[in-house]
């Protein structure tokens, strides 16, 4: 991660990318979409602009009714892109 790239609390991306802070803590909990950063004194989650892009992409796939293990190989899979323009 670079140092001057932005991080956001798991709140705050959950309301840029329309999607209840729950969800991204069961995305964790089964290993779909990880926070880049977690604090280890208070176990906050912490995302990076990066990622935003990865999340938009699980819950577009998510709404086409793809499966989770597939949703999870094409993440990881792609190709590293851009997705800054779509900050709030």
């Amino acid at each position: 991660m670079e140092e001057t790239e932005k991080l956001y609390t798991i709140g705050r991306i959950a309301k840029m990318c329309n999607i209840p802070p729950h969800q991204l803590r069961a995305y964790d909990k089964c290993g779909i979409f990880s926070p880049e950063i977690r604090d280890e004194n208070n176990n906050y989650r912490y995302y990076s602009e990066r990622q935003l892009g990865d999340l938009l992409l699980i819950q577009e796939l998510n709404r086409f009714g793809i499966p989770l293990k597939t949703i999870v190989a094409l993440v990881q899979n792609q190709e590293p892109v851009s997705y800054t323009h779509l900050r709030a």
